[in-house]
């Protein structure tokens, strides 16, 4: 475990291979943590690759510096916590891989600073923002994604407080159904501890309702919802078994990615594929750099 320190972060990360390698960045999701990326990352070490995989603010040993800043979870105050750890490492461009809220602001970094960005591997489809307001979802994407409709209800702060851990074994078990149960459990019991910091609740719900936004980053959350294009060579990977994937989503690609350049489903695969298929996301990864 590695630490650095922003202007507003003291960030816990995950650091394997040359200094002077290639740099791919790893952002992580919910309900997840920086370990999951660790099996990809070890054989990327070994092909002479630099990865790099930080705690999201709020989770793990990642810690405000000020115990008064707002705890904010919207998409720009994320993107801004990773270019400010990219300054603090003197890293200037990088290929980014994203997942869940990882993917989202991944993918928000490089379609706002795409000078930053080489290339983009999202799990994924777009989720910078969601589809216009007055375009009604089809009751079936509702119901896949009901967990975010919880989060929205006075329910949420009770359960991320005193039930995340069934509530990530029940979100992983369903998300992920072919996954092996007992290689599920063991993973998981290393990333419920990354759940018990005092800020995680709050930027959870702030992430998940678009409460609690830092109104110094006013102007970049509009670009965002405004819903940008991603312009930056992008590779998009999916598991045929991910619920939170419907053939709806699946078919805009080309509309807000405009220069894909590998779209991946494996069939035997749920929404953590870079949990369940370590070697097949490296060797992507390896043939998109």
């Amino acid at each position: 475990m590695n630490k650095l320190y922003t202007p507003s972060l003291e960030v816990a990360f995950l650091e394997r291979g040359p200094a002077d390698g290639r740099v791919i960045i790893f952002l992580h999701g919910f309900p997840d943590d920086a370990t999951g990326f660790l099996p990809v990352m070890n054989l990327l070490a070994d092909k002479g690759i630099r990865t790099l995989a930080p705690y999201m603010r709020g989770f793990g040993l990642t810690t405000f510096r000020d115990g008064s800043m707002l705890r904010s979870g919207d998409t720009a105050s994320l993107i801004m916590d990773v270019l400010e750890i990219m300054d603090v490492l003197c890293i200037d461009r990088a290929t980014f891989v994203g997942h869940g809220l990882g993917a989202r602001t991944a993918q928000g970094l490089a379609a706002l600073y795409s000078e930053h960005v080489e290339r983009l591997v999202t799990f994924g489809s777009y989720a910078i923002a969601p589809p216009n307001k007055d375009l009604l979802p089809t009751y079936s994407i509702l119901q896949e994604n009901w967990y975010e409709l919880l989060l929205k209800t006075p329910f949420a702060e009770r359960i991320l407080e005193d039930d995340m851990d069934r509530f990530a074994r029940y979100l992983w078990s369903i998300w992920s159904p072919g996954w092996c149960a007992t290689e599920r459990e063991i993973a998981l019991a290393g990333v419920v501890k990354s759940f018990m910091t005092q800020d995680f609740v709050e930027i959870v719900l702030s992430a998940y309702t678009g409460k609690g936004h830092d109104a110094r980053l006013s102007d970049i959350q509009t670009t965002l919802s405004a819903r940008p294009r991603v312009t930056v060579p992008t590779t998009i990977i999916r598991g045929g078994q991910d619920p939170l994937e419907p053939p709806a989503y699946v078919a805009r690609d080309e509309v807000f990615f405009t220069s894909i350049k590998q779209k991946i489903t494996w069939p035997d695969v749920g929404h953590f594929a870079h949990r369940e298929k370590p070697a097949a996301v490296t060797e992507v990864l390896l043939n998109a750099i």
